[in-house]
């Protein structure tokens, strides 16, 4: 652990580095794209109608790639948290297994349950 984080800040850097290079690829996929709407084509007549249409490219093209990385944040983000999720996991798991042999070789065994509690 490094840092003035409270947590595993190597995996963090390693998360936002992917992230930020993520965001530099075309997050638009060809399936998401659709051609530019033609100007015009309901016959509004200039200039509205040029105004009109370049507008809505232009904010269904931010749209897509909004929703793209969006879509590539939350990936990268459960994969990070699944990550480090099993990493604590494993983590826990060593130490209660060095807790219990240490137990053991304390007190020669688990202890005895007493034989008034059981029935």
């Amino acid at each position: 652990m490094s840092g003035d984080i409270d947590g595993d800040t190597d995996a963090m850097r390693e998360f936002s580095r992917n992230l930020l290079g993520s965001l530099e690829v075309d997050p638009v996929s060809p399936a998401a794209r659709r051609k530019d709407a033609v100007p015009c084509a309901g016959g509004l007549g200039a200039p509205w109608c040029e105004d009109l249409t370049h507008e809505d490219n232009a904010s269904t093209t931010a749209l897509h790639q909004f929703i793209a990385q969006v879509e590539q944040g939350f990936a990268l983000y459960s994969s990070f948290v699944r990550r480090t999720a099993a990493d604590y996991v494993r983590a826990d798991e060593q130490a209660r297994n060095e807790f219990l042999a240490a137990l053991d070789s304390d007190h020669g065994g688990p202890p005895a349950t007493d034989s008034r509690l059981e029935r």
